[in-house]
């Protein structure tokens, strides 16, 4: 089985019109979806870059591979994804961003390096790639690195991709529900956002400086859209496709442009295979875990657990953040999402302890933990997120309530 991985950089799982987004078009991923099954509760391991792709390529929780923040190295490439599928007889290519913490994929990775880091020419370096003679299968991955490039809108500057067409403020779409700051906030991750003003430059925006946000990064999706469209054509129908992303963007949800905190926007991404017929699959995912044993099972080279058993489910998913400001010590989290919650503990600060009902509240705006009206629900949270943390070896153990 020859197979596609294609991934795209900070693209959150609502920026889909096949997801119901009508403020943008992507037309490529929803012939995609048509034709496959978008899992529409899919999460990254960590909303940030390196740590989430370090969970994608090993299948394990960053904390696991030692890897927190975007200057973490794992230790050991051994057992990866590219590593794995070369043993196994696999023509593995690798084109674009990579980011473990280097831009561009090195040699140890099991991957030959198609094309570096940037999305110009990626296409092109896949249809040549693809287009090769072979006797064996391929294993092709394509990292986009748009819609990423909204950090660098936010700071006032152009996107890697080249310049967006300027709008008009009545082409803008609306702010999101949940724009506004919920009740009994946690602390912790608003002291590292204005202690970060180069990553969060949105401190004193007003309502048209995030509506002119979204639009521009729903643009940025659709760019990637489009490139995802022309490396579908050159695969052709015989590919099997998986397609997510490293992390969301929270798109202004709580004030929050970027990644990083615990929310749903940049905790969620999209994640659509190509077998199926147009179903829409809501089991619990966790990309950095799940993927890996997907494409395995795929190949045919596993046939554990994955996306392509259906009777495998998780009770819950996990996922971590930590930030690095000089002279603050801690600035770490956990969050557990079940099917009807979601828990999340910070290492310190006021309202550490948050606990969303996600079905009456899927904003994430009243936080339950302040009430005893659902203390058996945060018990049984405390009680998941502690089995996981000392299941992974995880040192946030400390912190626990």
């Amino acid at each position: 089985m020859n197979l596609l991985l294609i991934l795209t950089d900070q693209h959150t799982a609502d920026a889909l019109s096949c997801a119901g987004n009508p403020y943008l078009s992507t037309p490529s991923l929803d012939a995609l979806a048509a034709r496959g099954t978008r899992f529409s509760r899919a999460y990254c391991a960590q909303p940030l870059c390196t740590p989430s792709r370090a969970s994608l390529m090993t299948g394990r929780m960053p904390t696991e591979v030692g890897v927190t923040r975007n200057e973490d190295a794992p230790a050991d490439l051994s057992g990866t994804l590219g590593v794995r599928f070369r043993e196994a007889g696999y023509d593995c290519g690798y084109a674009g961003k990579w980011h473990l913490p280097e831009l561009d994929v090195p040699p140890e990775s099991g991957f030959e390096r198609l094309h570096g880091a940037g999305d110009e020419g990626l296409v092109d370096a896949c249809r040549a790639f693809l287009a090769r003679p072979r006797e064996r299968p391929y294993l092709l991955v394509a990292s986009f690195t748009e819609p990423h490039g909204i950090c660098q809108v936010a700071r006032g500057q152009h996107p890697p991709s080249g310049p967006l067409d300027p709008a008009r403020p009545g082409e803008w779409p609306p702010l999101p529900p949940n724009h506004a700051v919920g009740g009994y906030d946690a602390e912790l991750p608003r002291i590292a956002q204005r202690a970060q003003p180069h990553s969060y430059p949105t401190q004193s925006w007003d309502d048209d400086d995030w509506r002119a946000y979204r639009h521009a990064y729903y643009r940025l999706v659709e760019r990637a859209d489009a490139m995802v469209g022309e490396l579908l054509d050159a695969a052709g129908p015989d590919t099997f496709v998986l397609f997510t992303a490293d992390h969301g963007d929270q798109a202004g949800a709580h004030r929050w442009n970027q990644k990083w905190v615990l929310h749903e926007e940049c905790l969620s991404v999209p994640l659509i295979i190509s077998r199926g017929a147009g179903l829409v699959d809501d089991r619990l995912v966790n990309n950095g875990l799940d993927v890996l044993p997907t494409l395995l099972h795929a190949a045919g080279l596993e046939s554990g657990p994955s996306l392509l058993s259906p009777a495998a489910a998780r009770e819950a998913v996990f996922a971590e953040t930590e930030w690095v400001v000089p002279g603050v010590q801690h600035l770490t989290g956990r969050s557990v999402r079940t099917d009807r919650y979601r828990y999340t503990c910070y290492a310190w600060g006021r309202h550490r302890e948050q606990l969303f009902d996600l079905r009456a509240d899927p904003g994430e705006l009243v936080n339950l933990a302040t009430t005893g009206a659902y203390g058996e629900a945060l018990a049984h949270h405390r009680t998941l997120l502690g089995d996981h943390v000392v299941a992974t070896g995880d040192r946030f153990a400390r912190f626990l309530p």
